[in-house]
């Protein structure tokens, strides 16, 4: 374990850059995939790092990049809460909406969300409670809702709002 420790370290030094080691994201992400199996928090890592690529230029792959969330964030056990709820929250981002080869699925995005803020993670919280609220409005639309159905929903968006809140999360627009 020590050895994967010092790699994430050092994969974290190459991330940042720091001293007269410079910035090289791609350094990093070689360290972190090779100890990602048996160090999910470098798994998170390396996510993080194709994930902004994604976002920024395009390049890399996210179904890479959603193995890496899924390995940190069912390894929680092993992993910090702190890394699993992130990993699971980022993975509730790519699925609400899709992203790139990755298609939409809000059953999954309500799942990660939820893992994630069932473990304290007030952004999930907030962006579940916002999920759900979306979905019911969908399901107004044209569409008859069971009222018990609905009512179970409400209070799951009102218990996720009052919960990222709680959890020091204030959405900003």
């Amino acid at each position: 374990q020590g050895v994967a420790d010092a790699m994430v370290h050092l994969g974290q030094i190459y991330e940042r850059g720091a001293g007269n080691i410079r910035r090289d994201p791609n350094a990093a992400l070689a360290l972190y995939s090779k100890v990602a199996s048996s160090n999910p928090e470098a798994a998170l890592y390396a996510g993080n790092i194709l994930y902004d690529q994604l976002r920024g230029d395009g390049v890399g792959s996210i179904h890479k990049c959603v193995e890496f969330f899924e390995l940190a964030a069912n390894n929680r056990g092993v992993v910090a809460a702190v890394a699993s709820a992130e990993a699971a929250n980022a993975l509730g981002i790519i699925y609400e909406d899709g992203f790139g080869e990755i298609q939409m699925s809000v059953p999954k995005a309500q799942a990660w969300y939820k893992l994630a803020a069932d473990d304290g993670h007030g952004a999930a919280a907030y962006n579940l409670a916002a999920l759900l609220e979306r979905v019911l409005d969908l399901n107004t639309v044209g569409v008859e809702t069971d009222t018990a159905h609905r009512g179970k929903v409400e209070l799951a968006i009102d218990y996720y709002y009052k919960r990222s809140h709680q959890l020091g999360y204030m959405a900003t627009t």
